[in-house]
């Protein structure tokens, strides 16, 4: 595996761009100009430089849409599997499209914002071909939130930890809704009448990691919403697998709201994720079927590892108090998080950000993850009934 810097070919006919990216390499990201080329290439000029420089990537001009086009698939057809940045002197909507789906890996227009930048330069990082086989190794971790029962809040705590985690990790956060038949997620687009959503998405996959080229933002946090008219069928596990795995290459955290975890739909797609967080409220009816649902997601196949439970909506004045439930239960709650309504309606589109008991908890839930390795692998077939639960952590 070559070490060093990652090397960057240029294509820039305007020396402004040219000059902008130079600085930009040399003071915050420390990518190593290996040549400039002041025009489009030719097929063998293009050749050439491959060949004699090697380059980890391509930051390429793209205001001549059509050569920049011509050379994208060019590239493909020299098979040159390394990201190319399509940079842009103005930006321009409409040619975006276009470049995302020709085969640029991102894009970038002048002036270049500086956190933009170091996040684009921080993708190409990731996937030029060097990284690619410990990117795949260690890629996204797909963090799935269900509930015991409907209405315990976990589309909530699903759209508050994707926002702590970007804002812990700096890194790249999908959050994708498949509860379809609530649709509650596409609240946060309502500034959108049609927002780009989820089933759009699957609809989008042989466009490959293109699918997600359209995807709303809030917070930092890239977003799939579930359609604001609930849908009736269900999307097939094999596209949701084909979704998830496109996704992996493109984010390093993707947080799944999924419907309750009885749902046939959660079942079948609970083995995809990485960890799966079963939320419930202390009510009894919610407690009722928590042991049962855990079992569900066991016989699924969800390694015991894999599986955390977190009790939410809690009070002091609750009849019965965390410590009581885990040990009526026999088994251990991940986390305990508040009662706080107030703090959820104040902090609305811009997430929990303040020091609320909430905040807090949300926050740790976040951490939590981010300091965790992946589970281990455990056979859950050599475990049974209340071994299973007290692995449930």
């Amino acid at each position: 595996m070559s070490t060093g810097p990652l090397r960057v070919v240029l294509i820039a006919p305007h020396p402004v761009m040219a000059a902008e990216l130079r600085a930009r390499f040399l003071e915050e990201v420390g990518f190593e100009v290996v040549t400039v080329l002041e025009s489009y290439p030719g097929v063998e000029r293009l050749r050439l430089t491959l060949s004699h420089f090697q380059p980890d990537c391509i930051y390429m001009q793209c205001d001549d849409l059509p050569s920049s086009l011509d050379l994208l698939q060019t590239l493909r057809e020299e098979e040159f599997g390394a990201p190319v940045v399509a940079c842009a002197m103005r930006h321009q909507a409409n040619p975006v499209i276009d470049l995302l789906h020709g085969g640029a890996f991102d894009y970038l227009h002048l002036p270049f914002d500086q956190f933009s930048f170091r996040e684009v330069a921080q993708r190409v990082e990731t996937r030029c071909p060097r990284n690619l086989e410990n990117f795949l190794l260690n890629g996204a971790r797909v963090v799935g939130f269900t509930s015991s029962k409907p209405g315990s809040g976990a589309t909530t705590l699903a759209t508050q930890t994707a926002f702590a985690l970007r804002r812990l990790s700096g890194k790249r956060v999908l959050s994708i809704d498949l509860n379809l038949l609530s649709g509650t997620s596409s609240g946060w687009a309502e500034a959108m009448v049609q927002p780009f959503d989820v089933v759009d998405a699957v609809a989008a996959l042989p466009a490959g990691t293109h699918c997600f080229s359209e995807l709303i933002r809030f917070n930092g946090v890239s977003m799939l919403p579930a359609p604001a008219i609930p849908e009736t069928d269900s999307v097939p596990a094999t596209e949701i697998r084909a979704l998830l795995e496109l996704a992996r290459q493109c984010f390093d955290w993707i947080v799944v709201d999924l419907p309750c975890a009885a749902a046939p739909e959660t079942l079948a797609v609970a083995t995809l994720l990485d960890d799966i967080v079963v939320v419930t409220t202390p009510e009894l009816a919610s407690l009722n079927t928590l042991q049962r649902n855990t079992q569900l997601l066991y016989a699924a196949g969800v390694e015991p590892a894999s599986l955390h439970v977190a009790l939410n909506r809690t009070s002091r004045r609750d009849p019965l108090q965390p410590e009581a439930i885990s040990a009526a239960l026999k088994l251990q709650l991940s986390w305990v998080l508040p009662n706080d309504f107030f703090s959820l309606q104040a902090a609305g589109q811009l997430g929990l950000t303040g020091e609320s008991a909430l905040a807090l908890a949300v926050r740790k839930m976040a951490t939590d993850f981010c300091g965790t390795p992946r589970p281990a692998t455990v056979d859950a077939g050599e475990l049974v009934g209340e071994e299973r639960l007290a692995l449930a952590s």
